[in-house]
């Protein structure tokens, strides 16, 4: 019979070396895939979201000019559906779509009013216009912004805190409204307005597609009245609600300038207008108003 030895293990180190190689390989690709999440993907998206806020304040702009266009040409443009794309997010970067945001586009025709009524007497209005169009991105990396087409204008804002609950904005006017005041020689003023009077369904959509918004002009109200008609016009209020209050000061601080409209800020009894806000309402009051012309625009709002 044969006796059975017990065999020695036998070291070998071409294991432990395929062990550490591998385990290298894995660190290396961890790594690397770090590096792409913490550095290249959020600037990735950044630059994608920075590109969606440009597209989306162009086409903010081209509904307020396709409106504009439509009340000009009222004649060949009234009961005519306009329609304007927005695009509301981003599909996201190369690598399996990350870096997707999206946004919010509202549309509320009865939210916010503006009106210009007789300061004597309230229940005389001559101007009443209502309505915005809000879009809100929901980036990632880029600041998030509001555009919003309130009144004529286009306004872009961020959101810098809240105050009572309430937010507040850091906000600009990119586009400018129709209006003007001018006084003469023999010191009447003269205020020009054209304002918009939005009609239809409040709604709210969120996402990363294409949505479109139909604005079709139903109407334009128009009126040139003066004092020898209306002898109450020498003295009018301008008032409008806003979540950029501020942004409206300016505005009509800058246009109402006396090297630009003539016309002197009341001090005292002595004067043609004062701006006032109170909260997130500005006025304007006007003093010898001698002529008014207004555009109403009616104006059905839709989105598909």
């Amino acid at each position: 019979m044969h006796r059975m030895y017990k065999k020695a293990f036998v070291k070998d180190a071409r294991g432990v070396s395929g062990a550490i190689t591998a385990m290298m390989i894995i660190l290396i690709i961890s790594s690397f895939i770090s590096l792409i999440y913490s550095v290249y993907i959020p600037n990735w998206t950044k630059d994608y979201e920075a590109d969606h806020s440009k597209a989306v304040l162009a086409q903010m702009m081209d509904l307020k000019e396709q409106v504009d266009q439509g009340i000009i040409n009222r004649d060949v443009n009234q009961g005519i559906s306009i329609s304007n794309r927005f695009t509301l997010g981003v599909e996201g970067g190369p690598i399996f779509g990350i870096g997707k945001t999206s946004g919010a586009l509202v549309v509320n025709p009865f939210q916010d009013t503006i009106t210009v009524v007789n300061s004597a007497s309230t229940d005389e209005v001559f101007v009443h216009g209502r309505g915005n169009i809000t879009y809100s991105s929901q980036y990632q990396y880029y600041i998030n912004q509001l555009y919003t087409y309130q009144y004529g204008a286009v306004i872009v804002a961020q959101k810098n805190g809240t105050v009572a609950g309430k937010p507040t904005y850091n906000a600009v006017m990119r586009v400018e409204p129709h209006f003007n005041a001018v006084k003469d020689i023999l010191g009447n003023v003269t205020i020009t307005i054209i304002q918009m009077a939005f009609f239809g369904s409040e709604k709210s959509v969120t996402g990363t597609y294409d949505v479109v918004v139909t604005t079709t002009l139903t109407g334009v109200d128009s009126n040139a009245i003066t004092r020898d008609e209306y002898p109450t016009l020498d003295n009018l209020t301008l008032t409008l609600a806003s979540d950029y209050p501020d942004v409206w000061v300016k505005y009509f601080t800058d246009h109402l300038d006396k090297n630009v409209s003539g016309m002197a800020k009341r001090v005292g009894m002595v004067g043609d207008y004062k701006i006032t806000k109170t909260g997130r309402v500005v006025t304007v009051n006007f003093w010898n108003v001698n002529a008014l012309n207004v555009d109403i625009a009616i104006i059905e709002l839709a989105v598909t």
